[in-house]
């Protein structure tokens, strides 16, 4: 196992990063560190970190139930990353063995990937997985098609358990409350709902889809008309939105783009309706400051499968120290675009 030396007991720890970096760590395949990030490699095995965008470094891999490599397991693990302080958190989120049982864990990890240990064990499904201010927050789905939100304190001992009498399927927290982005049973239109921590008061403070979230402001995007197996995505006007969660008043607004991640000083947005996807960064008065195009720099022929169409590089999944940071499918490559010079890159494997 290459052994990774980047992030030593001298390195800036997650704690000492602005909050909004170290409270919305929600992104699905990036988890920043320093002027890097973790992701998983494209088998969910293997941990891996690039500093500055370089070259990655493998970490481990993640084979916590016997130590064999993926490719050797009679069995299936499944994995998602978090970091929480100086502690790089694993959750185990299924192993199905021989026997067809299903066990489900969690493991803290230091960040070189040589100290691990089993956290806790679940008695269900974690469907959703979260870790904010040294809270640990999981969904678990009910057969009657309501969800159960239960909260640990940092001992990992449950505070609280909260009912949603319809599926949870995004979760994340800002500042002193959890949200929880369901689809309403009646309308049909997905719903954002507050849980305050200290209280545990509950309220709807929005209609729309989830997209990002920092500081008391949260980004959402709704849609002109359902999005069905037969639309044509053309038809459809997609508005992305960001709300002030204390007042309700809209910061910014803007047509036919997702907006990825926003911090005090920027807003950055991926378009939906290119084939050759671009990144466009806003500031706070909507005036748009920068355009990057991926497939102006980089040649060859890239697919990423999750587009609203056909795309060739994803949407922004992370920005850190002037670097906007997406990925492909096909092949499976992270890319990395300066948004000094707008110049894209692969990078290397």
């Amino acid at each position: 196992m290459l052994v990774f030396t980047g992030c030593s007991a001298d390195s800036t720890k997650i704690s000492d990063l602005k909050p909004e970096v170290q409270n919305t760590l929600v992104l699905p395949v990036t988890a920043p560190y320093n002027s890097g990030f973790y992701y998983l490699s494209l088998g969910q095995s293997a941990l891996c970190y690039a500093e500055n965008c370089e070259k990655p470094v493998k970490i481990t891999d993640l084979a916590y139930n016997d130590d064999l490599p993926a490719s050797e397991k009679p069995y299936f693990e499944k994995y998602t990353d978090h970091i929480l302080m100086n502690n790089l958190y694993v959750l185990n989120e299924s192993i199905l063995n021989a026997d067809g049982q299903s066990s489900y864990h969690l493991y803290s990890m230091t960040p070189d990937g040589q100290k691990r240990k089993e956290e806790m064990a679940f008695p269900y499904e974690p469907i959703q997985f979260l870790l904010h201010r040294n809270t640990l927050f999981c969904v678990e789905y009910c057969a009657d098609g309501s969800s159960l939100l239960h909260v640990y304190d940092g001992a990992y001992k449950e505070m609280t358990t909260i009912k949603e009498n319809a599926p949870i399927y995004s979760l994340f927290a800002d500042g002193n409350a959890v949200y929880c982005m369901h689809q309403d049973a009646v309308s049909e239109e997905d719903e954002v709902r507050r849980y305050l921590l200290d209280t545990q008061e509950s309220e709807t403070v929005l209609t729309g889809s989830f997209d990002f979230a920092n500081n008391g402001r949260m980004a959402y995007h709704t849609l002109s008309r359902p999005f069905l197996f037969d639309t044509d995505p053309m038809d459809i006007t997609v508005t992305s939105q960001i709300q002030n969660l204390e007042d309700g008043s809209l910061l910014f607004t803007v047509a036919d783009e997702f907006i990825r991640c926003f911090d005090d000083a920027c807003i950055y947005t991926s378009t939906i309706k290119e084939n050759h996807v671009a990144y466009h960064v806003y500031g706070w008065d909507g005036e748009l400051l920068q355009t990057i195009i991926p497939s102006e720099t980089i040649s060859g022929e890239y697919l990423c499968h999750d587009g609203w169409v056909r795309q060739d590089f994803s949407g922004i999944v992370h920005v850190i120290d002037g670097q906007i940071i997406a990925c492909a499918d096909t092949p499976a490559v992270y890319i990395s675009c300066s948004m000094d010079s707008g110049a894209c890159r692969v990078i290397p494997e």
